[in-house]
């Protein structure tokens, strides 16, 4: 089994809140997600476990694997999520906390591409405040 953990710190909630402290906090909080995952789920072979900042924003994740699993998400998983409907940020956070990559479209505030990690486009969120996940 393996652990792996990468965060960004190059941003306002680090400067802010100084390194050490925004990391110690992201870590406590990461800390509390695996022990009660642990207590609700058990462990199925793969957890990921996605670090937001004190401003809310994903600035890394931490993976929990078997060696040799695939340990990203894939067009069959993302399928579960085709037609859901909600607010372009919930569905672009849920998205991501499920190890997606979601890009902005630079063209139109209201679309967003989804991603596999390795850059291949699986789908899209196409709305605002009403948005739904193609």
């Amino acid at each position: 089994m393996k652990a792996t953990l990468t965060i960004d710190m190059d941003n306002a909630a680090f400067e802010d809140n100084g390194p050490a402290t925004e990391l110690g906090r992201i870590l406590r909080e990461l800390a509390g997600k695996v022990e009660q995952a642990r207590v609700d789920d058990g462990y199925d072979g793969e957890d990921i476990y996605h670090a937001r900042d004190a401003n809310g924003h994903r600035v890394g994740e931490l993976r929990i694997n078997d060696e040799g699993q695939a340990n990203s998400p894939t067009r069959v998983a993302f399928a579960a999520y085709l037609g859901k409907q909600g607010s372009h940020y919930d569905l672009a956070r849920e998205l991501e906390d499920a190890g997606f990559v979601i890009v902005e479209d630079d063209q139109d505030d209201e679309h967003s591409f989804v991603l596999l990690p390795d850059n291949t486009r699986v789908g899209e969120i196409v709305g605002d405040a009403e948005a739904e996940i193609g």
